[in-house]
């Protein structure tokens, strides 16, 4: 293990033990124990194989949130927007699955996947084409965009063909055609594997080509 992942790591451990820390003096500022808060998170994320699999399930938008915002950042990009990006690619997936129910399940969450990454591509570059075109710096138009998604998303959910008349205040569910099968005996989604494959395509694509020596040097 060279040094700079040494430091790396240590780095990482460092601000978990600064953010729990800070977190901790929060909680006892407020009149309670911090050694119990901390006990209560450790149970509610690792407590059970139930809070595992939730955990993991819960892991994985945000590691796939996160590749958006560090292949941007490669190139000296600040992708503030990872926010409204994962809510466009929620409801582009989503809206897939609901307008093909009867597709078989090996042609609709793929469907589902693309038109998500798509959805949230487009969205990602609306900031693209204002900064190359106006110029408009990446992290206002980033930050603006996220609160223009959540309101988009809000009024698709309650006010479109996709609201669920009987279901309350969200769409038509999905069917089960249309959901990442779980691995057989948990509540653990499939999806982590393809969070873990794509970090591991934007590390080689960063790393090893031509393309991600382009980006790092941009």
């Amino acid at each position: 293990m060279n040094k700079r992942v040494v430091n790396e790591i240590l780095t990482s451990v460092v601000a978990l033990v600064l953010a729990l820390a800070v977190a901790g003096l929060a909680v006892l500022l407020a009149g309670h124990n911090p050694l119990v808060a901390v006990q209560a998170l450790l149970h509610g994320a690792f407590g059970s194989a139930e809070n595992i699999g939730d955990t993991i399930n819960r892991t994985t938008p945000l590691i796939l949130t996160g590749l958006a915002v560090a292949f941007a950042f490669r190139s000296g990009l600040f992708n503030i927007g990872g926010e409204g990006q994962y809510l466009l690619g929620g409801m582009g997936a989503v809206a897939a699955a609901i307008a093909f129910p009867h597709l078989s399940p090996f042609l609709l969450v793929p469907l589902s996947l693309i038109c998500g990454a798509a959805a949230g591509a487009i969205w990602g570059a609306l900031a693209a084409w204002l900064k190359s075109r106006f110029g408009v710096h990446e992290v206002i138009s980033t930050i603006m965009l996220n609160w223009c998604a959540f309101y988009l998303v809000s009024f698709l959910v309650t006010g479109t063909s996709l609201k669920d008349p009987v279901g309350g205040e969200g769409t038509y569910k999905v069917p089960l055609t249309g959901v990442v099968p779980r691995l057989i005996g948990t509540n653990i989604y499939t999806g982590i594997f393809v969070a873990l494959a794509l970090a591991a395509l934007v590390w080689f694509i960063l790393k090893r080509t031509w393309v991600g020596y382009e980006i790092g040097a941009a």
